[in-house]
């Protein structure tokens, strides 16, 4: 009986952590208007980006690129966390910075279609 019971809060664990990522909830929904609008080549700073969106999903050349990962739900755009792999995204934003960490340039790259219904 013991070992049933452990099975089952195993299993109930790994059923939490599966539904968090299949339904990524976004802590902050920002309005596809306003996305990047914030975004400004050469003015904003890479911890202005950060605050706004969250730890990018990777960042590549000591930090000078990062990327973040998103999706969008009834014309919002949401950030998809890094840590709930591929599943749910459809853009990538890629930001360089300057090695005074502004940002360089700035582009939303669409990588996959939207689903059909969408």
């Amino acid at each position: 009986m013991k070992a049933l019971g452990s099975w089952m809060l195993a299993l109930a664990a790994a059923c939490t952590l599966l539904a968090g990522c299949a339904t990524p909830e976004p802590a902050a929904v920002v309005r596809k208007d306003n996305l990047l609008s914030f975004i400004v080549d050469g003015t904003t700073t890479s911890t202005d980006v950060m605050l706004k969106l969250g730890p990018p999903s990777a960042r590549f050349e000591n930090g000078r690129v990062a990327m973040w990962r998103l999706n969008q739900d009834q014309g919002d755009y949401f950030v998809v966390p890094a840590n709930c792999g591929w599943s749910g995204v459809r853009y990538e934003l890629v930001v360089a910075f300057t090695p005074q960490r502004v940002v360089e340039r700035h582009s939303l790259v669409e990588i996959r279609a939207p689903e059909p219904g969408r």
